[in-house]
């Protein structure tokens, strides 16, 4: 993302009472633990280290409560 981090986007996002609702989910080749810890810390409900499987996308977002 060339203007902001993905962080910065998710504090914008959970900054805003109206979108406590949305579900987010880190993407990301960041995998270290503290990257990790500062997305789940920051509001995100999960995190998926590039490059995912579909089966992995899938699990996560059944996860998330997004599929059935």
């Amino acid at each position: 993302m060339p203007r902001m981090t993905g962080i910065e986007l998710l504090q914008i996002i959970r900054a805003d009472p109206s979108h406590h609702q949305i579900k987010t989910m880190m993407v990301t080749a960041q995998s270290n633990y503290d990257c990790v810890t500062e997305a789940i810390m920051a509001g995100a409900e999960d995190y998926l280290m590039t490059p995912p499987t579909e089966d992995m996308f899938v699990d996560k977002l059944r996860l998330l409560g997004l599929l059935t």
